[in-house]
């Protein structure tokens, strides 16, 4: 039996490898042409492991963009291919194979399939990532509170704190050296209270520009700031000056730009704050013809309690305006002079037509002085009946002009004239036809149309008979005669 089965398989058997040999051969033509085998590009990023390795090293490292990317080719049989996509590859770039070679460093980047993985077939499993490598350093910072916006009217900004108030930066040399300031800003537009806030702190270049923070970490990544809001008020300053101008030179004015300063501080502080006064010894005026300008740093000077509500206006201009005396002569009309305190009963008149007057005053002061803006008064008092000659009391400004030299004015007082009919006496309180009263008694009184022996009052006593009403001529004879 068993030589029987020996035979059969061996009779023949070349040709029988021959027959098994072409079957397999048609089933592989069969299964190619059915699913055949197809190569494809494929395309994923690449993630990085272990990135810590590299800080514990004390560097710092960087793939560029372009190079987180890798395309590889791929085989399988059709079937298979169809079903494959990106995602169903992985790139992994260990830093801890990272290679130091020629021109710098490269991290290999391993590719495997998460699917098919028997399936398909890679051209090159392992691709390289250039990779940029620096020293990693740490640098620490004092932050610097600022503040953004305006407050409400009126109020201003006071002491910012921020806490706490040090940063320590670590990344990339290149990126912190460039750091020169670390800054936390609030926000007080609109405040009129004292705020507080948590910020992010901000870093600064030497050039003022913010420096991106994606390749820096912070020992503390908010920052507390509180800000106070003070109260502003504008007080004037106070200019003097020291020593002696020259011979016939005198100060015009003096310019203080600007005039007013704004200050801030707590209600109790701006109002012992009145003024600023800049001492008489910054501005030293001994022998000056010519004008003067100084440029003072008025922070100098400023009240107790108080600054400045703006750090930039603290700058003051200061003018000295400095110009000759001059003397000009005026004919004053005499119409320009008032008299007062004539004598009663008196008349006074001016003999002359003009009063010759020499002022003396700065330059441009005595070239804007007309005539017309001169006057003056005369003062009578005690003044007795005749001619006089008399000096004019001059109305001009004794801080701006002085009288140099002024002519005497040429008067006369006269007694006033007085009429006969006023022999009796004056009637304030009404009149007679027989006579004049005064509002009181009467011993005789004297009228136009004759003598009453009793005389007549409107509202008082007489010495003879009562009369009532006005009595004429007639019957002022008639009581005589009786």
């Amino acid at each position: 039996m068993l030589k029987k089965l020996t035979k059969l398989i061996t009779n023949n058997l070349i040709l029988k490898l021959a027959a098994l040999l072409f079957a397999v051969i048609l089933w592989l033509v069969v299964v190619n042409v059915d699913d055949p085998t197809q190569s494809k590009n494929f395309t994923a990023t690449v993630t990085v492991e272990n990135a810590g390795y590299m800080a514990d090293q004390g560097k710092y490292f960087e793939i560029p963009e372009e190079e987180l990317t890798v395309t590889f080719k791929v085989s399988a049989v059709r079937s298979v291919m169809r079903n494959l996509s990106n995602s169903d590859f992985k790139a992994v770039a260990n830093m801890e194979n990272i290679e130091q070679v020629e021109n710098g460093y490269r991290v290999p980047v391993e590719i495997t399939a998460t699917r098919y993985t028997s399936s398909v077939k890679f051209s090159n499993t392992i691709q390289y990532a250039e990779v940029e490598v620096e020293e990693l350093v740490t640098k620490q910072f004092t932050i610097k509170a600022l503040s953004k916006g305006d407050p409400a009217e009126n109020c201003a900004v006071g002491t910012l704190e921020a806490s706490p108030n040090v940063l320590k930066v670590t990344g990339p040399q290149s990126v912190v050296n460039q750091i020169q300031t670390a800054q936390a800003v609030i926000d007080v537009t609109g405040a009129s209270s004292n705020l507080t806030d948590s910020v992010a702190p901000v870093l600064f270049d030497g050039n003022g520009k913010i420096i991106d923070p994606s390749k820096l970490s912070y020992n503390i990544n908010t920052i507390t700031i509180s800000a106070k809001i003070l109260d502003v008020r504008s007080i004037p300053v106070e200019v003097s000056t020291t020593g002696s101008l020259a011979e016939g030179y005198g100060i015009r004015e003096i310019i203080v730009e600007p005039q007013k300063i704004r200050v801030k501080g707590t209600a109790s502080a701006l109002n012992a704050a009145d003024k600023i006064e800049i001492p008489a010894e910054f501005i030293d005026v001994s022998g000056a013809t010519t004008d003067m300008e100084r440029t003072i740093d008025i922070t100098e000077y400023l009240p107790a309690g108080v600054e400045l509500a703006d750090a930039n206006e603290r700058n003051v201009q200061i003018d000295v305006v400095i110009e000759p005396y001059e003397f000009m002569t005026y004919q004053v009309p005499v119409s320009q002079i008032t008299l007062s305190n004539v004598p009663q009963d008196y008349t006074c008149n001016l003999t002359d037509s003009e009063v010759t007057v020499k002022v003396k005053g700065l330059k441009s002061d005595v070239e804007a002085l007309t005539t017309a803006d001169i006057t003056g008064t005369l003062d009578l008092s005690g003044m007795s009946e005749g001619k006089h000659s008399m000096q004019v009391q001059w109305d001009l400004n004794e801080e701006t002009y002085s009288i140099d030299t002024s002519g005497s004015v040429a008067l006369e007082l006269v007694k006033n004239e007085v009429p006969a009919s006023t022999t009796g006496g004056n009637n304030t309180g009404g009149s007679t036809t027989g006579g004049s009263v005064t509002d009181g008694n009467n011993a005789g009184g004297s009228n136009a149309g004759g003598n009453t022996a009793g005389g007549s009052t409107s509202d008082g006593d007489t010495t003879g008979d009562d009369s009532i009403g006005t009595r004429n001529g007639a019957d002022s004879e008639k009581v005589e005669e009786e």
